[in-house]
């Protein structure tokens, strides 16, 4: 369940990337790991079905539902931020130029 709040807060951004990154990492400290079971965020949910994908070698999905300017657009662009940002830490990649260019369609169907 997600709220707008009509107005920036500091929820996302390169420093909380970084932290559900270290706490999604497979040598994460137990304290850091608390960090994705406590409320959920999306790069929580993002950092679980990155590392499931990576140790089962399966794909996953991440389904983004809601009402009318219930901010799904801005949920999705932020999971494949953080994709992005967890699969090529400091370099532009395929994934990352993969992820820039369904941003239009993404944007299209709404």
């Amino acid at each position: 369940v997600t709220i707008t709040p009509f107005k920036r807060l500091p929820l996302y951004g390169n420093d909380k990337v970084l932290l559900y990154k270290t706490a999604s990492s497979s040598t994460a400290s137990s304290t850091e790991r608390q960090l994705l079971t406590q409320s959920p965020h999306v790069y929580g949910v993002a950092g679980s079905a990155y590392r499931q994908m990576a140790a089962s070698s399966k794909n996953q999905s991440i389904v983004v539902s809601g009402e009318s300017g219930a901010g799904k657009t801005e949920v999705a662009k932020q999971v494949m931020a953080f994709l992005t940002a967890v699969s090529s830490p400091g370099e532009t990649s395929s994934i990352e130029r993969q992820v820039i260019e369904a941003q239009p369609l993404l944007e299209a169907f709404g």
